[in-house]
């Protein structure tokens, strides 16, 4: 790699998650990222339709006339929200993919028609296999990046704000639980997202060396043959290889370090909802607001609990991907 080479490799490393390259990414959409914002509005009424489902099971809990009504009427509420679900989820996927591949297929023409423009000197810096590892596996994150970060981003914002007040409209106090767990859950994300930022990178930086020294070999194996140079590249490439094999090794630690003490904050605030609701239950004096919680209201309380609990787990993965988009 030349120093040339080198010092774009360290600029890609060094770039960290900003909003301006939010918005460049979001530029090579063009005239698509209309399709992409319709596709978030779907996506809001697809995680609406979701969590609703959570309140109609709290209001069936709490029905007196199980025994007397037909299990079709009882069933309908679930058909009719799981069925605008499926259309709002389906709606937003086809819309975004659409615009996405659309959106790659012209920042492909641009990035090749960009390179019969470059001088000649370019081509001298810079290694081929450089170029086909950012043509290629850099579209391809980009893509990820576009179709399912920013999906999941809209979810989970429209499903931690309508949790939040759902608890809050059942009793404010419920949100006692979060106040307490919450921070300690984001507390451990940012540790983990600052340790993951680095690995990230160099998985990133380690695979475009994998990418080029494969593609600058297969491209240049006659001259190998020629000079009997086999042993020797091959030595190379396995020393690169081990670096990459070595990097991915420490990413995929960090990320099973970073799960089980996720899982360890759900298990106990999972806990603490369960004393919490059973003591309020029994005790409704102690309410601070709102009327007496009822059995619907307490498994409503615990399956929203677990909705604000499930973003948190799902930032890291969306961060790293936003990282390597950036």
């Amino acid at each position: 790699m030349s120093g040339h080479d080198q010092f774009d490799d360290d600029t890609l490393q060094s770039r960290p998650l900003s909003a301006s390259l939010i918005l460049r990414v979001l530029k090579t959409l063009g005239p698509y990222k209309w399709l992409i914002f319709l596709g978030n509005l779907l996506l809001i009424g697809c995680a609406w339709a979701d969590l609703r489902i959570i309140h109609e099971i709290s209001l069936l809990v709490d029905r007196t006339d199980l025994k007397t009504t037909p299990v079709m009427e009882l069933a309908m509420p679930f058909l009719w929200l799981a069925a605008a679900n499926r259309i709002f989820g389906l709606s937003q996927y086809m819309l975004t993919v659409f615009a996405t591949n659309r959106a790659m297929a012209n920042l492909r023409i641009q990035f090749f028609d960009k390179l019969l423009c470059l001088p000649k000197r370019f081509f001298d810096e810079h290694k081929s296999g450089w170029l086909v590892a950012r043509s290629t596996g850099d579209m391809g994150i980009l893509s990820d990046f576009m179709t399912f970060a920013l999906m999941m981003l809209v979810f989970l914002a429209t499903s931690m704000v309508y949790a939040i007040g759902r608890i809050y409209a059942i009793a404010p106090i419920l949100l006692l639980p979060c106040i307490i767990t919450l921070p300690a859950a984001f507390g451990i994300t940012i540790w983990f997202k600052r340790n993951m930022s680095e690995a990230q990178r160099e998985a990133r930086r380690q695979s475009s060396r994998l990418t080029a020294n494969l593609s600058e070999n297969i491209r240049g194996v006659r001259v190998v043959q020629a000079f009997s140079r086999e042993e020797r590249n091959l030595r190379a490439f396995n020393e690169i290889n081990r670096d990459s094999h070595d990097t991915e090794i420490k990413v995929a630690r960090l990320g099973g370090l970073f799960m089980p003490c996720m899982d360890f904050l759900g298990i106990l605030n999972i806990a603490l909802v369960m004393i919490l609701g059973a003591w309020l239950f029994h005790n409704p004096d102690m309410l601070l607001a709102g009327q007496a919680l009822t059995p619907g209201d307490l498994v409503g309380y615990i399956l929203y609990i677990n909705v604000l609990l499930w973003p948190v787990r799902l930032v890291v993965q969306l961060y790293g991907m936003s990282l390597r988009a950036m």
